[in-house]
């Protein structure tokens, strides 16, 4: 992510970090790790060595930047004094809080940081989510994070869980006056106001949602003297009947709530019931069990009538009723448990079900009491709805849940992965992807400046005088892309088709029968989809050539602008020379001394405004080829052009005054094979000079004698460039 004014710094390093800060004393200290932090007192930010490494992505960078950009931010804007900062969950809501003032305010003030910001909160979304779907996270954190998307506009990609939820909802009106905030002290008193509400509702969560005891429906049946004499003499295979259930639905509400006079009125149920039960007995002892509810006693009367046809083995029934009641007999013991198991019935099959219940009752003294239960529950679940199954099952989760959160204190629920161990866990991954090869190169971009030349330099007379010793060689080159144009945009018929519109020159082929292939097509013709970087070496060793180089950038950008191909041109330099002695010590570094970028022309500024520019380009200090390649190829990263080409026009070997030229000559060839790998073209070009050659490849350098005499080959090289071949000039 580059911006295009000298006000939008691009690198995440010094230069970014003391524009946020407004401490341009800061300190930048290296360090062996892969996490960005900062000391907010002292006005130190450590940064990864690893973050200096030739081949870094674009993503790591974008991490970078936004770590920068934050920590920057807080040294700046957090105007607090240690003994003003909270602790515990107060100081969580309070950091909650003070992101989303500093990151806004910082983005006011400055607009390049803006879009770092939104990409950091969305890609912080979708890490929060997964880590909330994977059971992970506590309440108070996870309703910090939703509130803090929420504030910004964005809604989180995941579902609440209950105590969360209820902490949103209480705190989140609270949380949004944060908007509103000038300051850190602001902050820190809208961030009591929400450590009190959320206080205070965790509370009342914890006493609504405390889970109950385990063991409670063990201890129902057992828990009364009188209900287990009741048990005892049921076991006969006496029927429960309805007073004595709502007896023993009244036992359980009274214990789970303790309440003795309730108690004592179940106990007056439960013994009543048990008599009645005693008196019943002698009449139950053939019939298994009755009916618990007086409903199903009704329903299953007809049913009972033919079972006590069915039982007398001299009854005329038909053969259907026979083979089904032997079946029954036969095997009543796994008929049983298969009702008690499954609990289901089909509605056509009810009669039979019940004339099996009732056999089972008379040749068995027990058991039946479960069975009815189970088919009983059956008709209930048949009855109800599909879809409301699974609300209910997602209400039994929640609820599960919402009783294993209402153990956690608010102090204990703050545990989570933060916004900055989220960037910090994804630029290790990044780092990982580092090879031995990409980390042979380190480069300390701290010093790194971006120029545009001003307004009041520009010298349009100058321009227009060196136009016009190339005037000749530019119509030239503008002609010859101009034919590429049109050959490639050019609409073709293509004849000799099986299928199409009627070729009328085939008449005779068709009359005769001589062929199939009488017919013709319409090709359209295709646009020009390239992107053009030229990166120019403005180093001390261009001198006498330097005027050279500049004639063929205005050439090249002349041609391009004429044919609409978008382009950019960057010189580069080194800030100081060799023998300067303000060269920063390597440190570990490969290359330490800052580099300039002098940005003549970019993609979004129009030719004709800014090309003056180029008669500010001069012959200055040193050249590492390698790290501006490697720009280049960012900077064409993120254009839509399906083609993506680099001229870069330089006199030899980079050199960066560092007495290290074999490792920039190294690097060079290293990135123009990952350039060319990511399908991004680099060319070399040498003006009265093949060194290049060895750093670009023969195949991928042209070479130009006298740029005020461009030869035919230049201008079909440079054609078959931009157009990748396609066309023959």
């Amino acid at each position: 992510m580059y911006y295009a004014t000298e006000n939008q710094v691009e690198e995440a390093m010094k230069v970014v970090a003391a524009w946020l800060s407004k401490n341009r004393n800061i300190k930048i200290v290296y360090h062996n790790s892969t996490a960005v932090d900062a000391d907010i007192f002292a006005g130190v930010i450590r940064i990864p060595r690893m973050a200096c490494a030739s081949g870094i992505t674009q993503e790591a960078l974008n991490l970078l930047r936004h770590a920068i950009y934050h920590e920057g931010g807080h040294i700046a804007e957090t105007r607090l004094d240690k003994s003003e900062y909270p602790k515990g969950a107060k100081f969580e809501i309070f950091n909650a809080l003070e992101d989303r003032r500093m990151e806004r305010r910082v983005a006011t003030d400055h607009e390049g940081c803006g879009p770092v910001f939104r990409w950091a909160t969305e890609y912080y979304n979708k890490r929060i989510a997964g880590q909330i779907i994977a059971g992970q996270g506590q309440p108070l954190w996870e309703a910090l994070c939703a509130m803090a998307m929420m504030v910004e506009g964005t809604r989180p990609l995941w579902k609440l869980t209950p105590k969360a939820d209820v902490y949103f909802k209480a705190a989140y009106n609270e949380f949004s006056q944060i908007r509103f905030a000038k300051s850190a002290k602001d902050s820190l008193e809208i961030a009591k106001k929400v450590y009190e509400l959320l206080k205070e509702e965790n509370k009342k969560f914890n006493e609504e949602n405390k889970p109950q005891p385990k063991s409670q429906p063990k201890q129902d049946k057992e828990q009364k003297p009188e209900e287990k004499e009741s048990d005892e003499n049921q076991s006969g295979g006496s029927g429960e009947n309805e007073e004595q259930e709502s007896g023993e639905e009244d036992s359980d509400e009274n214990q789970s709530s303790g309440n003795s006079d309730l108690d004592d009125e179940t106990e007056e149920k439960e013994s009543k019931s048990g008599s009645d039960e005693e008196d019943s007995g002698d009449n139950a002892g053939k019939d298994d069990e009755k009916d618990s509810d007086s409903k199903d006693e009704s329903e299953n009367e007809e049913s009972e009538g033919k079972e006590s046809k069915a039982d007398e083995p001299d009854a005329d029934d038909s053969d259907k009723k026979e083979s089904e009641n032997s079946a029954d007999g036969s095997d009543d013991k796994d008929d049983d448990e298969e009702e008690s198991e499954n609990g289901d019935a089909d509605d056509d099959d009810s009669g039979d079900a019940g004339d099996e219940q009732e056999s089972k009752g008379e040749e068995k003294g027990g058991g039946k009491g479960e069975s009815e239960k189970a088919e009983d529950k059956a008709d209930k679940d048949e009855q109800k709805n599909e879809d409301e199954e699974s609300p209910a099952e997602e209400d039994k989760e929640a609820d599960e849940l919402a009783e294993k959160q209402a153990d956690t204190k608010l102090e204990d629920e703050t545990d989570g992965l933060s916004k900055k161990d989220a960037l910090d866990e994804e630029l290790k991954k990044e780092f990982e992807k580092l090879t031995p090869e990409d980390l042979s190169y380190l480069a300390n971009r701290d010093g790194d400046i971006h120029n545009v030349p001003p307004v009041s330099d520009y010298d349009r007379p100058g321009f227009e005088a060196e136009r016009a010793q190339i005037s000749v060689n530019v119509a030239s080159l503008t002609r010859a892309f101009e034919q590429a144009l049109r050959a490639i945009t050019r609409c073709r018929k293509e004849p000799y088709q099986r299928h199409g519109k009627i070729d009328k020159k085939r008449f005779v082929a068709i009359a005769k029968s001589l062929s199939k292939e009488v017919f013709s097509r319409q090709k359209d013709g295709e646009e020009i989809s390239t992107a053009v970087e030229i990166v120019i070496d403005e180093s001390g060793s261009m001198g006498s050539q330097i005027g050279d180089v500049r004639l063929l950038a205005i050439a090249i950008g002349e041609s391009l602008s004429k044919v609409g191909v978008p382009f950019e041109i960057t010189g580069t330099t080194t800030q100081f020379g060799q023998n300067d002695g303000r060269i920063p010590p390597m440190d570990g570094m490969n290359r330490t001394n800052p580099i300039s970028y002098n940005h003549y022309k970019e993609f979004d500024e129009h030719w004709d405004v800014v090309k003056s520019r180029l008669m500010q380009m001069r012959a200055k200090k040193h050249n590492v080829d390698g790290e501006v390649v490697e720009y280049a190829a960012m900077r064409l990263s993120g254009r839509n052009e399906s083609r993506r080409v680099i001229f870069s026009l330089s006199d030899g070997e980079p050199c960066a005054g560092q007495d290290n030229d074999d490792v920039m000559g190294a690097n060079l060839k290293r990135v123009c094979e990952r350039c060319r790998k990511n399908r991004i073209e680099v060319v070399g070009f040498g003006i009265g000079t093949n060194e290049p050659a060895q750093f670009y490849g023969e195949k991928h350098f042209v070479y130009l004698s006298d740029v005020a005499e461009m030869s035919g080959e230049f201008v079909k090289k440079i054609v078959s460039v931009i157009t990748a071949g396609r066309i023959r000039v």
